[in-house]
């Protein structure tokens, strides 16, 4: 491993969430992620297949059938990584920013109940639009 960070809603003091810690794993090479299965594993882990995509393998741990934390382990300086910190940091440094996500996510939890696919395409939007913005003013402000 080369960086652990805690990421998710619940990174972000006040932040509406579900009581599920989200933590992203950078590793130097993402071809090497079997190599952490088993440690995962003995740690209650279980490799989700559907959660994965390009530069992500997916976790998720269960304590007495209820979710409990995820594992995303990725490559470190990738798109992911980069995006996941940057929308942390953004919603950390704004109350205002993430109140509005909080109110969204509030909305989309009425709205689409335990949809978990209609929850993650509503935010997607939003999700865009801070990384748009953090991605300007770096460039603005260096």
């Amino acid at each position: 491993m080369v960086a652990i960070e805690h990421v998710g809603s619940t990174a972000v003091p006040g932040l509406a969430s579900k009581p599920v810690l989200d933590v992203d794993i950078a590793i130097r090479d993402l071809t090497a992620w079997a190599e952490l299965v088993a440690p995962l594993r003995s740690l209650g882990y279980e490799h989700q297949p559907a959660g994965d995509f390009e530069d992500r393998r997916f976790f998720r741990r269960f304590e007495r059938g209820v979710r409990r934390a995820h594992v995303s382990l990725t490559e470190l300086g990738s798109a992911y990584w980069y995006d996941h910190l940057r929308f942390r940091d953004a919603l950390r440094a704004d109350p205002r920013l993430a109140a509005r996500y909080g109110d969204l996510k509030r909305r989309l939890a009425r709205e689409v109940g335990h949809d978990r696919a209609a929850y993650t395409d509503g935010k997607d939007g939003f999700v865009r639009e801070v990384l748009a913005a953090t991605i300007e003013r770096a460039v603005r402000y260096g």
